[in-house]
């Protein structure tokens, strides 16, 4: 069996992704490893370019899906592909930055108990970017949703659900420049062990939240999820979005979750949080004049 499979995602990004698997191939040299491309659903002219650029690399498996089925189910026909011990959910807007994979797998064939690990996140600046973050548990949901975990200092007191939420941490460095174990990492770089992962993603999530459903499924195996910082890699989509699809995504992704492992009850509150929370962010951005998330989050009120 080899070391590592990795998988990548592509959505017409075709540039990006044959620079992605391009560059980590080179890291990869020295490491038994194989390179599993899911094209999901991409224009025509996207899927031709990307099957020219990725031709002459040897041993790629490339996988052109009819439709887009979202990151879930995409990632888990990369994983039935898969021969790898360990597998890499990699996103394709990411670039190697320090990231030497044969202490990784060194790492973790020394920690049999870590069930998955990210690394630390980078903008193109070298600025920090969220990554890893905990159970979305009422609490956690009620902190983010009414701005409270943006407090400095308060991850001392709470563990936060939301990565890239409390911008004081990443402002200062403390909370992601230690290794520390978490909850869940994001997909952006996923680096599992094969027998944690199972039959990978609940399909059931289309885009955002599947990283944190996964996470649970392999804590509840009894495994631990660590946040390493001591590789990291640069994530050219960590910037935020105005879009309301992301946004509507991440809340529904949230009642996903709760409808798949809370109660009912909890469920209700969860909705009164998400909704209270999505109404003072319109006011605000309303308050602000800043229209493309005004317009994002009154959508939101209307589809949450």
């Amino acid at each position: 069996m080899i070391d590592i499979s990795v998988i990548i995602i592509n959505f017409n990004t075709a540039d990006l992704t044959a620079k992605c698997v391009s560059l980590f191939s080179k890291e990869l040299r020295d490491i038994s490893h194989e390179m599993i491309v899911i094209d999901n659903g991409s224009r025509r002219s996207d899927v031709s370019k990307l099957r020219s650029k990725l031709s002459k690399r040897k041993g790629l498996v490339f996988v052109e899906n009819r439709y887009n089925y979202g990151f879930a189910k995409a990632n888990n026909i990369g994983l039935q592909h898969s021969t790898g011990r360990y597998v890499l959910f990699l996103n394709s807007d990411t670039l190697p930055d320090k990231v030497n994979f044969r202490e990784i797998i060194s790492w973790l064939d020394e920690n049999p108990d870590v069930g998955a690990m990210g690394c630390m996140l980078k903008n193109q600046d070298g600025s920090i970017q969220g990554n890893g973050g905990y159970f979305p548990e009422l609490m956690k949901v009620a902190l983010w949703m009414l701005f409270i975990d943006d407090i400095p200092f308060l991850d001392n007191i709470v563990k936060p659900f939301h990565p890239h939420h409390p911008k004081s941490f990443v402002a200062n460095n403390r909370f992601y420049s230690k290794k520390r174990e978490v909850d869940w990492i994001t997909g952006a770089f996923l680096i599992a062990r094969r027998e944690a992962i199972g039959n990978g993603f609940d399909e059931d999530y289309f885009m955002y939240g599947e990283d944190v459903d996964l996470c649970k499924n392999i804590k509840d195996k009894g495994y631990r999820v660590i946040y390493n910082p001591k590789w990291s890699i640069i994530h050219l989509g960590g910037k935020s979005s105005s879009s309301s699809y992301p946004i509507i995504a991440e809340f529904n992704s949230l009642k996903l979750y709760y409808k798949k492992h809370k109660g009912g009850f909890e469920l209700f509150l969860l909705l009164m949080l998400l909704r209270l929370g999505i109404l003072m962010r319109y006011l605000l951005f309303i308050f602000t004049r800043k229209e493309a998330l005004s317009r994002a989050y009154a959508q939101a009120l209307r589809e949450v």
